[in-house]
């Protein structure tokens, strides 16, 4: 299905969340496709704003 995307990503971390995203059976294993992607996104999300350098209040 994302076989056609590929993304540069620099934070090895996140690049590994990326490509096992990519390989997950979509189909039979929903939950934890499911959760990766969450993790995937609170993770890049994270990582952008310390990045940019943005100021969260806590």
């Amino acid at each position: 299905m994302g076989e056609q995307y590929d993304l540069n990503i620099k934070d090895k971390r996140l690049a590994a969340l990326y490509h096992e995203a990519k390989a997950i059976n979509v189909t039979t294993l929903t939950n934890s496709a499911l959760m990766l992607c969450r993790v995937f996104l609170e993770l890049s999300t994270d990582y952008f704003l310390e990045t940019m350098k943005v100021a969260v209040p806590h």
